[in-house]
């Protein structure tokens, strides 16, 4: 099971690295904050739709 748990914290390592990657540059945070928006906006359509049907 250590291996697991190895990989999980390296993985949540690497993620946070590249976030603080991000925010530090604002372009790379304006796509990525765009590309949130995007996605948010396609969950919401699709509960609209499935609340209607």
């Amino acid at each position: 099971m250590e291996s697991i748990t190895g990989a999980v914290t390296d993985l949540l390592g690497l993620g946070t690295q590249v976030l603080n990657f991000i925010t530090g540059n604002d372009l790379l945070l304006v796509l990525f904050s765009g590309s949130l928006v995007g996605v948010a906006c396609y969950v919401v359509r699709k509960v609209k739709r499935t609340a209607k049907a």
